[in-house]
């Protein structure tokens, strides 16, 4: 018997993580409503099918199983929809493992949807929420065998009551470690966005480089300065700086020589042409304790200020030097 309510517990920890990672997923939620809400109904419906089946049974009408979950979750993810749509499967699940419990499975089983579709209307507080779904089942079950049919209390009632008290706060809590985790990850997503969104649109170039093999691999770079130059992020990323087509030999060979330097700890600034632009680039050493592990660098299109300082210093020229 215990054996089988810990695998209850395992297919439903399975359960909620395939339930989180499919209806909270971006691209599904993008879904139309009506899709998402009958898919999540059926879902959970075949899970609480499944659950059914791996279930103890205490009586000839009385299975010990913790299918009640599943109309909680299709509610709580699809709202009364998906928990009704979860509900009438597992009526139909459950009848064709004894015919003769359609009544008062069909029932139970309502009875505790309306409460829950209730519930997952009005209250709006997560575990204010789940406090109130758990104790829908618990509530409808001691009713039903402790008032209806008198089953015996301390030997079945009792492990009952406390299989779903445990399954609930198990599953309340699963979720809402997954949804926390789902929430992180998109902030996170977000802020990578924002950050490559920022990189790509800043005037000049950024880049991190890093040494691998004694060669240098660029494992970050972008801007609008590298379009202009005809180049794109994925033509450098990951990429031996030798190998990058529309690179000279002597463009290499001299940014290669630069790269050393800062490898070696220092700063390192240094004007170039490439592609008729004339750049200015700073590299910057990044420490892990006393040795270089990466190089931040930025570069800068200089050429309309070195084109204007050399027409004021043509215009001085002439003011000085008169014919």
């Amino acid at each position: 018997m215990l054996k089988d309510l810990l695998n209850n517990f395992s297919i439903l920890a399975v359960f909620i993580f395939l339930s989180i990672e499919i209806f909270y997923s971006p691209r599904f939620k993008a879904t139309p409503r009506w899709k998402y809400r009958l898919i999540a109904g059926l879902m959970h419906g075949i899970y609480g099918v499944i659950l059914t089946f791996l279930g103890v049974h205490v009586t000839e009408r009385h299975i010990l199983d913790l299918k009640a979950i599943a109309i909680l979750m299709a509610t709580f993810i699809g709202g009364g929809i998906s928990g009704f749509i979860a509900t009438m499967i597992m009526i139909i699940g459950r009848t064709l493992i004894d015919p003769s419990v359609f009544f008062r499975i069909s029932t139970l089983g309502l009875l505790i949807f309306a409460v829950t579709a209730l519930t997952n209307h009005y209250i709006h507080s997560y575990w204010r929420k789940w406090t109130l779904f758990i104790m829908c089942p618990i509530s409808v079950l001691f009713v039903d065998m402790v008032l209806i049919y008198h089953i015996p209390f301390a030997r079945l009632v009792i492990p009952a009551l406390l299989l779903h008290l445990g399954g609930g706060l198990f599953a309340a809590a699963l979720i809402r470690y997954f949804l926390r985790a789902e929430e992180l990850r998109s902030q996170v997503s977000h802020i990578q966005q924002e950050l490559l969104d920022i990189l790509r649109l800043q005037p000049g170039i950024t880049f991190k480089l890093k040494k691998i093999h004694n060669q240098f691999i660029y494992s970050m770079i972008d801007g609008q300065l590298l379009r202009n130059l005809g180049l794109h992020p994925q033509d450098l990323i990951d990429k031996n700086i030798q190998s990058i087509k529309g690179f000279t030999t002597e463009f290499t060979t001299f940014i290669i020589a630069k790269f050393e330097e800062a490898w070696r700890g220092n700063k390192v600034a240094y004007e170039n042409q490439i592609k008729g632009k004339i750049a200015f680039t700073n590299l910057q050493p990044v420490f892990e304790g006393e040795q270089v592990v990466e190089i931040i660098g930025s570069t800068t299109d200089i050429t309309e200020r070195i084109a204007a300082e050399r027409r004021i210093q043509e215009s001085e020229a002439r003011i000085s030097y008169p014919r």
